[in-house]
């Protein structure tokens, strides 16, 4: 159940960074940047969120 929760984030993360860069007229770099960087940070707190949850339920 956690990695395809996780694999989500990381899909919406990246997709949303990606598409912020690309509203701002970045070019492809900054659109790659953006998208790992909200992909790697989306990512980490699904992670964190299901061990969480994992810990207490």
């Amino acid at each position: 159940m956690l990695i395809p929760i996780v694999s989500l984030a990381v899909l919406v993360g990246g997709f949303f960074g990606g598409y912020r860069a690309h509203k701002r007229g970045g070019e492809i770099l900054d659109i790659l940047q953006y998208g790992f960087g909200h992909a790697v940070a989306f990512g980490l707190v699904a992670l964190l969120g299901m061990l969480i949850l994992d810990l207490f339920l």
